[in-house]
């Protein structure tokens, strides 16, 4: 099989990032715009069985003018749209969850594209959903790594936005320090970062611009307990998708301490268990190549390929 992937033109989206990374774990021949001369590009694309079509959020140029990321001109120029699948990351982004905005699909990519992944809701008919999943660069643990940090609570940006970021960060830091506990709430390089995750127990995740966010599936990915605001991703919320013990969520502050309180004692008196079983699934069933399965398998279904 060979699969065409439109980049976006300058920086790319994470989701994205999933699917170049579980093209290359699955070992499907591709190539990407970003990495070609563009007309062997195009002619690579009207040749393969599939061709991704992957948002890009836009950017400033120069602080003045609104940079388009998504690169719609190649995508038209290859015309192609009977095996087109739309990749869609977008968000609402700053502090659009909080003022109840949605990210809304792409009209005119929903009508022309073949198939619509989106990462966030809504999704109306036709629009399937497709979150970030796990990439292999987000793994440090490893059987011999040792759990000796208790909590984990470093978030990147949006925090001005997104006050429950900051609360929840302040409660950790209290209740941590008057019961003993060791936690990690500072900003670090990214390799430092995946290193004191992996050694930690308890992993806790806030959505940024959007629900989905890349600190939900690293905390998953080093075998972490996951404390998250309650999940919206999928059309039920994760039911069957996102069913393990190692999951405890939260609507607010008030049950994030209810919540600690629990998680504490049950560190506190060394009866927390993250079962290598539950991880072992984990990883297959939401990682990057398992995304790109997804994708795959709805083009099958629907007779594109």
């Amino acid at each position: 099989m060979k699969i065409a992937v439109i980049t976006p033109i300058n920086k790319r989206d994470y989701l994205t990032d999933t699917v170049l990374d579980g093209l290359g774990e699955l070992g499907i021949d591709h190539k990407r715009s970003d990495k070609e001369e563009r007309k062997s590009f195009v002619a690579y694309a009207r040749e393969a069985e599939l061709i991704l079509f992957c948002w890009g959020k836009t950017v400033k140029k120069w602080r003045i003018f609104d940079f388009n990321n998504t690169n719609y001109l190649l995508a038209e120029e290859i015309n192609c749209w009977n095996k087109t699948v739309f990749i869609d990351g977008n968000e609402v982004g700053r502090d659009g969850r909080a003022r109840g905005l949605v990210a809304e699909p792409n009209r005119a990519m929903l009508k022309k594209c073949a198939l619509y992944f989106k990462r966030e809701k809504p999704y109306p008919p036709r629009v399937l959903p497709l979150p970030f999943g796990i990439t292999k660069n987000m793994i440090a643990w490893q059987p011999d790594v040792k759990k000796d940090i208790d909590f984990f609570c470093v978030f990147g940006k949006h925090d001005e936005y997104l006050p429950l970021r900051w609360q929840v960060t302040d409660e950790l830091k209290r209740f941590c320090a008057a019961n003993n506990f060791s936690c990690v709430t500072e900003r670090m390089p990214k390799e430092e970062f995946l290193q004191k995750l992996a050694r930690s127990k308890v992993g806790i995740s806030v959505g940024g611009g959007g629900f989905d966010t890349l600190r939900f599936w690293e905390i998953l990915a080093n075998n972490c307990l996951l404390m998250t605001e309650q999940i919206d991703i999928y059309p039920d919320n994760g039911k069957g998708e996102l069913d393990y013990s190692r999951i405890w969520q939260f609507k607010d502050l008030a049950g994030f301490r209810t919540q600690l309180e629990k998680i504490g004692n049950i560190i506190r008196s060394q009866a927390l268990d993250l079962k290598i079983s539950e991880y072992q699934n984990i990883l297959p069933t939401h990682s990057s190549s398992a995304r790109v399965q997804i994708i795959i398998t709805a083009a099958k279904d629907q007779g594109i390929i």
